[in-house]
């Protein structure tokens, strides 16, 4: 996990602890439940829903089946709309691009927007050891980064309950305050 120094390992093992936390326990229960229902009610309101998520799977298989050619449409309507694709084989290939792409610009912070991609490359650690501070704009990955608790990432925060911590503390942010915080926070300052 990029950003807060937390390995694969130790996510699993604090996952396999919160597990056996009976608030955490009924937090999952009751944000699972609300989800599912909601995704229910939801269903339910799209007409011809199951037709459209088979044309989605046919559209997705489509595309990974002829990733090369998307791949290439995408680089040249990019280019034509004046944007600039860099091709990386390597996870450390593409941080060394995105920290060469920082340094000619003279930064050293970043926004960035949360991918899967980044976080699979580990781009927040690759920046950090060259001394440039990333900033997330999602707002939980934000709210991990700060904290630097990835257990924050339940849905909607609904782990944070509050606990005998003192106030500010990572362990007792409610959404609402979690998000006035991170409004209030340094990476904010552009806004």
């Amino acid at each position: 996990m990029s950003g807060h120094g937390i390995s694969s390992n130790e996510i699993h093992q604090s996952a396999r602890q919160a597990l056996h936390d009976p608030r955490l326990q009924e937090a999952y229960r009751s944000s699972t439940l609300r989800l599912y229902t909601h995704r229910l009610a939801a269903v339910d309101e799209v007409p011809g829903f199951q037709q459209l998520r088979q044309r989605a799977h046919e559209l997705k298989r489509e595309v990974i089946e002829n990733l090369d050619y998307y791949l290439l449409q995408f680089a040249e309507n990019a280019k034509r709309q004046g944007g600039k694709i860099h091709w990386a084989a390597t996870a450390e290939e593409a941080c060394s691009i995105v920290e060469s792409i920082t340094a000619s610009a003279g930064a050293r912070e970043l926004i960035k927007a949360k991918t899967m991609v980044s976080e699979e490359i580990e781009l927040n650690r690759a920046l950090e050891e060259k001394g440039i501070r990333p900033f997330e704009t999602d707002l939980g990955e934000f709210i991990v980064q700060m904290t630097g608790d990835p257990a924050t990432m339940f849905p909607n925060c609904s782990h944070a309950i509050s606990t005998p911590h003192p106030p500010r503390s990572p362990r007792n942010l409610r959404p609402l305050p979690a998000t006035r915080c991170a409004r209030n926070s340094p990476a904010h300052r552009w806004d």
